[in-house]
């Protein structure tokens, strides 16, 4: 018994070495990673994920509710299954998303974007690339139909967020061209960034494909889409750098579920099959 647990306990921490020597490379996929051994706790008390209460079908609660709903809901759901674990999904607000993953009171992010800044604190295993939609007002009369449309023009955008970086990389490219910068208009929250369209306190935003295909189907005398971008980054699984059990766990989890079929056919279900990442990709940078 001895000799088989240590077997067992071997496997996992080779599992490990695998998985970090493939999140030191830029630009490829990791190699397979063995089943882990799941630790008593996680056992006993399940795993916590974070996830923010949005809009759309990729993340969103129910009102006055804080379980999770939504593709990365029902991706977390998966992997833990393929991993061996129960994995609770809870909303959260923006501002308390990644601090709580932090903190220890939850153990992973569900899903957020893998950009290489939050890398001192997160190690990504990557679900699905993102793909950009740029919401206007109904009848686009700015007639914003590209990215240079925006120069000058005021963008509504979460702080701290992807979106936020979005704006801010093409506000650059704006200057670089001579043509004035992008108009910031920040919030704490997403919602917000979607009424200042509404009301005239922003000209666009940019949201995720998911988000903005439910709020258009919704709302359609009040948002249309400008024109849709795929991004430079992946969503992906944030699990904080010092859990190593947790990011064995994941990689392992996710990698089954891509090769048995089971992420596609969830996101074949909402119409967005063509996003998913076809192998297992921890903190992988985009192919240029």
């Amino acid at each position: 018994m001895i000799r088989k647990n240590a077997a067992r306990t071997m496997s996992a921490v080779l599992g490990v070495a695998v998985l970090c020597a493939a999140a030191s490379l830029t630009g490829t996929a990791a190699q397979a990673v063995e089943k882990p051994v799941v630790p008593r706790k996680y056992l006993d008390e399940g795993v916590h994920a974070g996830m923010l209460c949005a809009t759309g079908v990729i993340s969103f609660c129910d009102p006055g509710s804080t379980v999770g709903q939504g593709i990365l809901a029902e991706f977390a759901h998966i992997w833990g299954e393929e991993a061996g674990v129960k994995v609770d999904v809870v909303g959260s607000s923006w501002e308390a998303l990644m601090p709580s993953a932090i903190s220890g009171r939850t153990d992973v992010v569900a899903g957020i974007g893998d950009y290489e800044s939050r890398h001192n604190q997160f190690t990504f295993v990557n679900l699905f690339w993102n793909s950009d939609s740029f919401l206007v007002p109904a009848g686009n009369p700015l007639g914003i139909k590209a990215p240079m449309d925006l120069c000058g023009r005021r963008m509504s955008a979460a702080t701290g967020s992807g979106e936020l970086m979005t704006v801010r990389a093409i506000s650059a490219e704006c200057v670089k061209q001579g043509k004035p910068a992008i108009v910031e208009v920040e919030f704490g929250e997403q919602p917000p960034t979607f009424l200042a369209v509404q009301t005239d306190r922003a000209d666009a935003t940019v949201t995720d494909i998911f988000a903005a295909d439910e709020l258009i189907k919704n709302n359609p005398k009040v948002y249309a889409e400008g024109f849709r971008k795929r991004s430079e980054w992946m969503w992906g699984v944030a699990v904080p750098v010092a859990n190593k059990d947790m990011l064995a766990l994941v990689s392992y989890g996710v990698q089954q579920a891509i090769a048995d079929g089971k992420f596609k056919a969830v996101l074949d279900k909402y119409g967005f099959g063509e996003i998913l990442a076809d192998r297992l990709m921890v903190n992988t940078k985009p192919a240029e």
